[in-house]
């Protein structure tokens, strides 16, 4: 059940960046300000998420904000990937900045609507593991595909 609804958060994540992103790049108008070039590390993010290896694709969309592409896109991405890791505490950082920031209304709702579904399991699991807090180092692994 946990993994048809993650596939389901997954499917509907990406099409909803990809539509605003479409719907974005549509009504855009032309300006004096160059838009950002989207780095190499954020493409191979995207294709290592829709392949289901969210730590690896963690790890580029974090090489991708720190480079300075900081925007609501990579944010919702990663907070799906520490979603799907169960990395509560950083699912819910990413996904309150998107609620915050985004000026996309429908990116701001499924944050809200993730941040709300990790809040309600967080405060219901039974162990209180926390990660690379715990004296464990962060996932890496693939995660989710199996």
């Amino acid at each position: 059940m946990m993994r048809q609804v993650s596939f389901l958060l997954v499917s509907a994540a990406m099409l909803l960046v990809f539509n605003s992103a479409f719907v974005e790049a549509k009504n855009k108008k032309p300006s004096a300000v160059k838009p950002q070039a989207v780095p190499a590390s954020f493409k191979q993010a995207v294709q290592e998420f829709g392949q289901q290896h969210y730590g690896p694709a963690a790890a580029l969309f974090e090489k991708a904000d720190q480079g300075g592409y900081c925007n609501d896109q990579s944010h919702y991405y990663l907070a799906l990937c520490y979603h799907n890791l169960n990395q509560t505490q950083r699912a819910m950082q990413h996904y309150s900045w998107v609620a915050s920031y985004s000026k996309n209304p429908n990116m701001r709702y499924q944050a809200q609507v993730g941040y709300a579904q990790v809040a309600q399991y967080a405060s219901h699991r039974t162990y209180t593991g926390a990660g690379p807090s715990s004296g464990f180092s962060a996932f890496s692994g693939g995660g989710g595909g199996g």
